[in-house]
Order: structure tokens, then C-alpha cells, then sequence
């Protein structure tokens, strides 16, 4: 595991924890600010990680995946790309 993920987890379930422990507060105002603060921040802690994730899959995926018979052909010896040999009998 990556030590990104451990930081990650742990301030993803303080502000979690933040917004469930809030609603145990007596004082109403206090209660409403700290669940406001744990959604905010979960919000945008948990939206900038996954669009940062999405951002950066679409980009390995596009270099790894743009000769995809030959992605595979790397890893199987024998193998055999139907979907060029389908596209080249059409023509």
C-alpha cells in the first residue's frame, strides 16, 4: 500500500467521522457547523482525488490501450487478434 492511501483514509474518515459524530451534539447551531464542515470537506477531498484518478486513468489508458492487439500480444504468445482480422474483411 502506498503511504498516500493510509493519509488519505485517515483524514477521509476523520471528516466521515466528523459528519456522523456531529449529529450527537445538543447545541444546534454547533451541529449544523461541524456536519457542514465534514460534508464540505468530504466533498471536495473525495472530488479532487477522483477526478485527479480519472484524470491521470485516461491517460495511461490511452497510451497502453492504442494497439490493443498488440498489448495482448505482449503477455500471450499465441495470441490471435480477431477484431483487426473482422475489420479487414469487411473491406
Amino acid at each position: 500500500m502506498d503511504w498516500a492511501a493510509h493519509v488519505g483514509g485517515l483524514i477521509g474518515g476523520f471528516m466521515l467521522g466528523m459528519m456522523i459524530f456531529s449529529l450527537q451534539i445538543k447545541t444546534r447551531r454547533w451541529k449544523i457547523g461541524m456536519f457542514s464542515v465534514g460534508l464540505l470537506s468530504n466533498l471536495i477531498f473525495y472530488g479532487v482525488g477522483i477526478g485527479y484518478m480519472v484524470k491521470i486513468a485516461k491517460q495511461n489508458v490511452a497510451e497502453e490501450m492504442s494497439d490493443v492487439c498488440g498489448y495482448y500480444e505482449q503477455f500471450y504468445e499465441d495470441y490471435e487478434c480477431n477484431c483487426m482480422m473482422d475489420k479487414n474483411e469487411d473491406n
